[in-house]
């Protein structure tokens, strides 16, 4: 059984269904699954296609709840359509792509987040010293330049924290960004 991220576990009290999150980067879907069972909608968006071919596979088998999907998009394909969600979920995906991929995410989620909505992050900060995991190239955050973006497209930072002890693995303890951020 795929379980949840603690991020997701951390994110949900601040969600009230019914809403919509857009799960920017979901992998295999864990965490898109783990809020639809509390009523969320649930979109699962990945630049993957054997991302999202086994998120279809694996939670029909299982018998996931009917309120979450599953596309397969890149990110400069996803910030030319017009997707408004309540909520967007950003786990471990903002470190995932190069800088002006990162910078045109934020600014379309700035343009399309819901009033009361909230962007959720969790990210490699730029003082974390792995730089590749898994084999994937990964573009550390600075914290203080995703904060002047984030202010730059109309979001309030409600919680910030960089620090060790947020994704803990059997084989590492990266320092992480987490934060919750709303529209201005």
């Amino acid at each position: 059984m795929h379980k949840p991220s603690e991020f997701a576990k951390v994110c949900l009290p601040q969600m009230s269904p019914p809403c919509s999150v857009l799960d920017i980067g979901c992998g295999i879907g864990a965490d898109s699954v783990f809020f639809s069972t509390y009523g969320i909608h649930a979109i699962g968006v990945d630049g993957s296609a054997e991302a999202i071919h086994r998120c279809a596979g694996l939670w029909t088998y299982m018998n996931c709840p009917s309120d979450v999907s599953f596309v397969c998009m890149k990110i400069e394909s996803l910030v030319e359509c017009s997707i408004q969600c309540d909520h967007y979920y950003l786990r471990f995906m903002l470190h995932a792509v190069p800088p002006d991929a990162q910078f045109k995410c934020l600014q379309w989620i700035g343009s399309n987040i819901k009033e009361d909505g909230r962007l959720f992050i969790e990210a490699r900060s730029d003082r974390d010293p792995y730089a590749a995991i898994g084999g994937h190239e990964r573009y550390r955050i600075n914290s203080d330049a995703l904060l002047d973006v984030l202010a730059a497209v109309g979001l309030d930072v409600l919680d910030f924290q960089e620090r060790r002890g947020l994704s803990v693995t059997e084989s590492e303890d990266p320092i992480l960004i987490r934060l919750v951020a709303r529209h201005g």
